[in-house]
């Protein structure tokens, strides 16, 4: 097999290496701890940290990267990858949503806080749910591209749809799930390949299934906390919470009814 030169055989290596140094010098010179993650004894939230801070990294990093085990070949890769995109996606999109922000357009800084990884966790949902569709098809060296694309294009929707036309989308269901599962459509109409169809390597076996399963629990859990994570006031959170609880609990039981309705291969329970 001829050599593919060097950028082919390490385009993976370099292309990360190229974006952390340049992340990583952008918020050198730009990023500044808000007030409250710096020292002072008179400034003091444990509340906020306690409130926001866990869970929704436990659906990103843990629900979202299990949920995507059922493909039989690439339950490995796909909890690895799930890892290199919501880091990527997360430092892309907090430097993203800084520079376009007007604290940063008065003062040439913009600050990280709890919220400002809040808000990019959301865009790296959106990132992931894109995955979800390409799950499979395409090189991590791809998935990133398709991630430093995707997130401006996330947030600059979600700022026209949140600001200019004033929509109340506090749990996300235009701005990220509709958004990252129509991109994952088209970018698989964009990628399509023939050979794709009926392949082995799509079925799942029983502990794929298994552990794709206990994403979703992760992600059952804790899907009050995410869709009430950046509403407010503390009465919102909490109308939110419970809104968000008792739909799934509702869902949950109309589920099995629908499942033991309509498959052929199960007559009762």
């Amino acid at each position: 097999m001829a050599n593919k030169g060097f950028f082919a055989d390490h385009q993976f290596t370099l292309l990360v290496t190229l974006f952390h140094i340049i992340f990583i010098t952008l918020f050198g010179f730009f990023g500044k701890y808000t007030a409250e993650a710096l020292p002072n004894d008179l400034i003091q939230t444990p509340e906020l940290i306690n409130s926001k801070y866990p869970y929704v990294h436990v659906m990103i990093f843990v629900g979202f990267g299990f949920l995507m085990t059922f493909l039989r070949r690439y339950g490995f890769s796909a909890v690895s990858v799930n890892l290199l995109l919501a880091a990527f996606t997360i430092e892309w999109g907090i430097l993203v949503r800084g520079f376009t922000s007007e604290q940063f357009s008065e003062y040439g800084y913009f600050t990280i806080s709890i919220d400002q990884l809040l808000t990019a966790d959301f865009a790296a949902a959106v990132v992931l749910i894109t995955m979800g569709a390409l799950l499979g098809k395409l090189s991590p060296t791809q998935y990133l591209l398709v991630a430093f694309i995707e997130t401006p294009a996330a947030l600059i929707t979600e700022h026209f749809i949140v600001h200019s036309l004033g929509v109340n989308d506090v749990g996300g269901s235009i701005i990220v799930h509709a958004f990252g599962a129509y991109f994952g459509l088209a970018c698989s109409r964009v990628l399509y390949r023939s050979y794709w169809e009926n392949e082995e390597s799509a079925n799942s076996l029983y502990h794929s299934d298994l552990f794709s399963m206990i994403g979703a629990l992760f992600l059952w859990v804790y899907w009050p906390s995410f869709n009430a994570a950046v509403a407010a006031p503390e009465d919102a959170r909490h109308r939110a919470l419970l809104n968000t609880y008792l739909s799934l609990i509702a869902c949950t039981i109309t589920t099995f009814l629908v499942s033991q309705l309509v498959h052929k291969h199960v007559s009762s329970f």
